[in-house]
């Protein structure tokens, strides 16, 4: 009964609230028609439920506003909703982008009323920079003084001192999405990945100088290496949503096996390596990565997918691998280390490149230019994005066949 007392307060509330808005909206959107001779006033909401789209679609849609030519004629007004997942993120946003609450009631409105389509904001690329509009516009949405202090704060109080680099690690596990919410996440199950499967890349960094900042809020699993210069933060008492943003800003890498917050690294541009990540297809050609996906093998006979195979097969739920016959086998402890290898000598410019190597990267990028669905995924190359040499290299002639 109380419950669905609370639920009929609710709608009376909204019936309330949308009774007072609606004229305003209705007259704030007869003056948009009016004035688009002039200005072009549009109006969009910005997803803010997920860090992966809410990390990198408004800095997208700052790029490409830059890049448009027109700026002065045009104004764009942005809800977003005031439960986000990042409260940092959503302060940054508001900061440097039109975020106003009550265009929440302009939006449908606009839509209703023709001529509407003109004025809505069409929502970005759903987490990726397709055209690559950050790289050409070195746009980022920028830390206050404060914020700075009181990040480098935290890091200096583990012993961290300044100007020394560290690399941001996130994995994804059974606790990544929270099991037993609301929803049920276990779709997504095929992209976790066992942290200790990385300890060998982390005991390489901190030999070469790194901190190292395992990522997450809340991971199942601790990690099983500890070094005054590692800092498993999903298990640390003063966890700050400041955090998850500058660390993933200011990395000098961002490990990760395609998860969310790594799309704030990539609006920093950030160089990445994902390891694990997979549909291949959808790696990360905008960015400069190194991309190692998990292997998949046909379950009858035990042969992995050639290159081709792995396309037709670019399944992005956990059941359809399943219904296709298709086991989904995780890196070995050395493949992740030789492809995080390969990005902190590339870093350095010490990586060699042999001209075998060279070749299986044009057989790769020839047969990904091939495939259907390539400009829905890929449009703007970066000249650094690669698979990992290492995997590819093991993987035979036969996987380009």
């Amino acid at each position: 009964m109380v419950r669905k007392l609370k639920r009929l307060i609710g709608i009376i509330t909204q019936i309330a609230i949308w009774g007072v808005m609606a004229p305003f909206a209705i007259v704030f959107v007869v003056l948009m028609r009016v004035l688009r001779p002039w200005l072009l006033i549009r109006v969009g909401a910005i997803r803010s439920d997920r860090i992966g789209h809410f990390g990198i679609d408004p800095v997208v849609h700052l790029a490409e506003h830059i890049l448009s030519k027109d700026t002065s004629s045009q104004l764009d007004l942005f809800w977003v909703p005031q439960k986000t997942c990042n409260a940092q993120w959503a302060r940054m946003v508001r900061r440097n982008l039109h975020v106003y609450w009550w265009v929440r009631f302009v939006i449908p409105v606009n839509l209703k009323i023709p001529g509407g389509a003109g004025h809505h904001i069409v929502p970005a690329h759903s987490s990726v920079d397709l055209d690559g509009v950050i790289n050409q516009t070195q746009s980022f949405f920028d830390f206050t003084d404060e914020e700075n202090r009181r990040a480098e704060a935290w890091l200096k109080k583990r012993g961290w001192t300044e100007g020394a680099p560290f690399v941001c690690l996130l994995t994804r596990d059974y606790m990544y999405l929270e099991k037993g919410a609301d929803k049920n996440w276990s779709y997504h199950d095929y992209r976790n990945t066992d942290i200790d499967a990385y300890l060998e890349a982390v005991r390489t960094l901190v030999s070469k100088g790194f901190w190292v900042v395992r990522m997450g809020k809340v991971m199942q699993k601790r990690l099983s290496f500890e070094h005054p210069h590692v800092i498993d933060y999903p298990f640390v008492p003063d966890q700050d949503d400041l955090l998850d943003i500058w660390l993933s800003a200011k990395c000098s890498v961002f490990i990760s096996t395609g998860t969310g917050l790594d799309a704030i690294s990539d609006a920093y541009l950030v160089p990445s390596v994902y390891v694990n990540a997979i549909p291949i297809g959808h790696m990360r050609s905008y960015a400069n990565v190194v991309w190692v996906p998990k292997n998949l093998v046909w379950k009858k006979t035990g042969r992995e997918l050639t290159l081709r195979e792995h396309l037709h097969h670019n399944y992005v739920r956990s059941e359809e691998y399943e219904d296709a016959g298709i086991d989904i086998v995780d890196l070995t402890t050395d493949e992740i280390g030789t492809a995080v290898d390969e990005m902190t000598q590339r870093l350095a410019g010490s990586w060699q490149e042999a001209a075998a190597d060279k070749k299986r990267q044009e057989q790769f990028w020839g047969i990904l230019k091939a495939w259907p669905d390539f400009a829905k995924h890929h449009n703007w190359i970066h000249p650094q994005s690669r698979v990992g040499s290492h995997w590819l290299k093991h993987r035979g002639n036969d996987f380009f066949n």
